[in-house]
């Protein structure tokens, strides 16, 4: 009977491919694999794009990965991305390793262009020390090496910088790199050859930095003669940073950026985390008391210290507006005038010479409801405000006189790959009762209305989010 012939006489296999190029789910695509035999060649390569190992964990180590590597054909054709895991079984502990052992096992994987290195403590031997494993650097990254994405997440880089660099030396072109919840460590006898690091020489595209910390003397070494210049051809340079409460976080990111000013052409800024703790973000405040005035951090001068004068190439600034579905009415629109307030706090420390573009990113946690349209517009009813939508549209227009465009994305959904890893505290939330389209016609109405003068001119925009 025709109804029990294979699908894929009548299908071409191609056709499937492509459907499965869509699937991300490892148990889906197990599933797929055991189909049949005409699917198992064909799921395989999305099944194993990406790979984990975990060198404190027997049997998941990377020797056990590259033998597990060697039983499928042609593994190079499709794995694209490995995650380095250094908790210990039990989740309790971090494994401390040599950065150029994790270095030389990824030159035996050349196809793979994003790499995550999480819960690892890396070191590298200080000159003049005696390595405890001498290690054939044969193997090591070529520095013409390029990859898409480099993440450091929940790491540890012990006695100082050089750790790090070392990472960065490796590679030639990094496209992404992304920093969050990572500590650098301080040793007083390493602190005079910190002086003499060699120059960075690579390409970077996006740099994005969230809850890193560390002694000034040691994060300030972290892009220390980063050299652009010898470049010319090299792609805009992108920081971007979350901004977390408290002056240890705000002081940790200028020193990061201060060796890169001179480069950065696009500064995005999310200062979420320094209006409010997450907290008000993410979790239900059944019990708690209601987010007061005082709950909201907006300091005056907070955005001196930036010294956004000394951009001399910055093109194109990148600010936020998150909400969420977890706080309603007044304490919303008290959360959300905050944020304004601190952006507009931005904006106004931004030279207007060079800035020709701006992106306020409206991002948000959890479904959208339209009540949220109401709660941002009753910004405009705080008494004392601490900022009115009027006073930003006005105020584009006379102190950006260069500015091409204020464009409004919307329907952001990043939240969690910006502000994450939370884990268990991550607060499950209801499915938008609205489409992504009604959601971004609603802001649009909005927006028109909130800045008539930017809307006139011609220079507002809008687009709809990618993530």
């Amino acid at each position: 009977m025709d109804s029990l012939e294979p699908i894929n006489t009548h299908v071409p296999l191609d056709v499937f491919d492509v459907v499965l190029s869509h699937v991300h789910d490892a148990d889906d695509l197990r599933s797929c694999a055991l189909v049949c035999g005409a699917w198992r060649p064909l799921a395989r390569p999305y099944l194993f794009r990406g790979v984990v190992y975990r060198p404190a964990v027997p049997s998941r180590t990377f020797k056990d990965l590259v033998a597990f590597l060697s039983t499928l054909p042609e593994p190079g054709r499709f794995l694209r991305s490995v995650v380095v895991d250094g908790r210990s079984r039990d989740g309790e502990r971090q494994l401390e390793l040599d950065v150029d052992e994790i270095l030389g096992q990824l030159a035996q994987l050349p196809t793979v262009t994003h790499i995550t290195l999480t819960a690892l403590r890396l070191s590298h031997p200080i000159p003049g020390t005696v390595a405890s494993t001498p290690l054939d650097l044969s193997l090591a990254p070529k520095p013409s090496r390029a990859v898409k994405e480099v993440k450091i997440q929940e790491c540890h880089f012990i006695r100082d910088v050089r750790p790090f660099r070392r990472i960065l030396s490796s590679f030639g072109r990094i496209d992404a790199l992304v920093l969050q919840h990572v500590f650098f460590e301080s040793m007083v006898r390493a602190q005079p050859e910190l002086a003499e690091l060699p120059p960075l020489e690579l390409e970077l595209g996006t740099v994005f930095v969230s809850a890193v910390t560390g002694f000034t003397h040691v994060l300030e070494k972290m892009f220390g003669g980063f050299q652009r210049d010898a470049q010319p051809q090299s792609s805009p340079l992108s920081f971007a940073m979350a901004l977390r409460g408290g002056t240890l976080y705000r002081a940790t990111m200028i020193d990061i950026v201060r060796p890169l000013k001179k480069y950065v052409h696009t500064l995005s800024m999310n200062v979420l985390g320094f209006t409010c703790d997450l907290k008000w973000i993410i979790k239900e405040q059944v019990n708690s008391s209601p987010l007061k005035r005082s709950d909201v951090r907006v300091p005056k001068d907070w955005a001196d210290g930036f010294h956004l004068e000394e951009y001399s190439s910055l093109d194109t600034l990148v600010l936020y507006s998150t909400t969420t579905s977890l706080l309603r009415r007044e304490a919303a629109t008290l959360l959300y005038s905050g944020i304004l307030a601190n952006n507009w706090r931005l904006l106004t420390q931004t030279p207007p010479q060079n800035l020709r573009h701006v992106e306020l990113r409206f991002q948000r946690y959890g479904p959208h409801w339209r009540d949220t349209i109401d709660e941002l517009w009753a910004i405009d009813d705080l008494e004392p405000a601490l900022v009115r939508w009027e006073t930003v549209d006005a105020g584009m227009l006379v102190r950006f006189p260069y500015l091409e465009s204020f464009t409004c994305v919307l329907c952001d959904g990043g939240f969690v790959e910006q502000w994450g890893p939370f884990g268990k505290e991550l607060a499950a939330t209801p499915r938008s009762a609205h489409s992504r389209q009604a959601e971004f016609d609603d802001y649009v109405t909005f927006l028109q209305d909130a800045f008539p003068r930017l809307h006139a001119a011609g220079r507002l925009h809008f687009r709809m989010s990618d993530v």
